[in-house]
């Protein structure tokens, strides 16, 4: 397999694996934030694994569009280094888009100038890359959904611990009429 052309599955599989580590990225940074000051907690826990799901969507829908673009466009610009730089680049800029401070702009600039140097460090274990994406996509998946499971049983454990501690109910209640 030629390093410079991916297959339409491995573009998808490593836009997945830059969508949910973007995610996870994301929101250990939101968690963490937390603990550095637990007043601005706007977020529930789920964040653990909703942040990976929707950017896992967002850059594979760019994984879509990217695939559909590889198709068409010349052999010159079908190249393995630019799906990385695209990927890459979607990924760093859903980061970005976390620092409300930053203006859109910079945002775009930054992130489309980390995704090319990305891409070009990247660029000689292309091959490597594309070809193990799927294996990482589906640890991240796995990892992921586990995390967002044990997220629910805590909040379940809290709710029953909770409920227990409240003072037992009468049988009649009092005649208010």
């Amino acid at each position: 397999m030629d390093a410079k052309s991916p297959t339409a599955g491995q573009v998808l599989a490593f836009a997945l694996v830059v969508g949910l580590g973007t995610g996870v990225i994301e929101a250990g940074y939101i968690v963490g934030h937390w603990y550095i000051d637990p007043r601005i907690q706007l977020q529930s826990w789920d964040v653990v694994w909703m942040a990976p799901l929707a950017d896992a969507c967002a850059v594979g829908l760019v994984g879509l569009l990217l695939v559909l673009l590889l198709r068409l466009l010349p052999s010159r610009l079908t190249g393995g280094t630019m799906a990385l730089a695209v990927l890459l680049a979607t990924g760093t800029g859903l980061f970005l888009l976390t620092f409300e401070q930053i203006h859109w702009i910079a945002t775009l600039l930054a992130a489309v100038g980390i995704g090319v140097q990305s891409a070009r460090l990247l660029a000689s274990r292309a091959a490597t890359l594309w070809s193990g994406a799927l294996r990482t996509a589906s640890v991240l998946v796995v990892g992921i959904a586990l995390l967002g499971g044990m997220v629910h049983l805590k909040e379940a454990w809290v709710e029953r611990r909770g409920l227990a501690a409240l003072p037992e109910v009468k049988a009649t209640p009092p005649n208010i009429i």
